[in-house]
């Protein structure tokens, strides 16, 4: 049931997907998801046999920076799983980039991907797609409309102090964390507790149901925000879902 919420089907998935979309967790698996699968439906491809998703997780990505050959041609070998990877990282950058190329700033073992996938391409043209997020993480494509939707819906505290909570705008730039901004937010209106263990210290409220360690019911909330549609969406994700949607109808034509 867990598998099948998160789209994933375990008896056909690798077997007959033409087009693997590798994502980092299910909080990128949930935002990806709500947004291509309506989009490929309408172009008449089905999910789990045309294209399916995947999640190769954080930490084994970053475990590639110090893994040797032959480890790492053991622990991560997805390109002898489908003949048409599409991998999606995220930038992890805390400010605009100086270089727009990515081996300035990508992490060790995204760039380790990208190379492989980019000697895939000089092999098989075009058989391979890597991209990264145009802002820190997969939440910066949300607006701030959407994590105040989330806020509201998992905290059952907001109504109390949505007054002064809005009494300034919560600045969520392209290359912030959305749970470090909405710290710094609740602070600066006031909205906060003591630290019991530091009395000294002010705390906000409600961390514990929107903070980072909440990443993925937040993100499910902000997607069910009323009235969210992909025009609202920041920082040019729709290029981005553009991109892989022609990746994907390149590799699977419908009679």
């Amino acid at each position: 049931m867990a598998l099948e919420a998160l789209g994933v089907h375990p008896a056909s998935t690798l077997f007959t997907a033409n087009v693997v979309i590798w994502v980092e967790g299910p909080t990128e698996l949930f935002f990806y998801r709500h947004w291509l699968v309506p989009r490929l439906t309408e172009k008449k491809l089905i999910e789990g046999f045309h294209y399916t998703f995947m999640q190769y997780g954080g930490a084994l990505i970053s475990y590639l920076s110090v893994a040797d050959e032959a480890q790492f041609g053991s622990t991560f070998d997805l390109l002898s799983m489908c003949r048409h990877p599409v991998i999606i990282v995220d930038s992890d950058l805390r400010s605009a980039p100086d270089d727009a190329d990515p081996a300035t700033f990508l992490k060790v073992g995204a760039q380790r991907i990208k190379k492989e996938i980019d000697e895939l391409n000089d092999g098989r043209s075009k058989a391979g797609l890597f991209l990264w997020t145009a802002g820190r993480e997969v939440e910066n494509f949300l607006p701030v409309s959407a994590i105040w939707a989330a806020v509201s819906s998992l905290w059952s505290g907001y109504e109390k102090h949505q007054v002064a909570l809005q009494k300034k705008t919560l600045e969520f730039d392209q290359y912030a964390s959305y749970h470090e901004a909405l710290w710094d937010h609740f602070l600066a209106t006031g909205v906060a507790e003591i630290d019991k263990k530091n009395p000294a210290k002010a705390l906000p409220i409600g961390r514990s149901v929107w903070g980072g360690a909440n990443k993925v019911e937040m993100m499910r909330a902000a997607l069910n925000a009323e009235g969210l549609c992909e025009a609202d969406l920041m920082w040019d994700c729709s290029a981005t879902l553009d991109d892989i949607q022609d990746f994907i109808l390149s590799k699977c034509p419908i009679d």
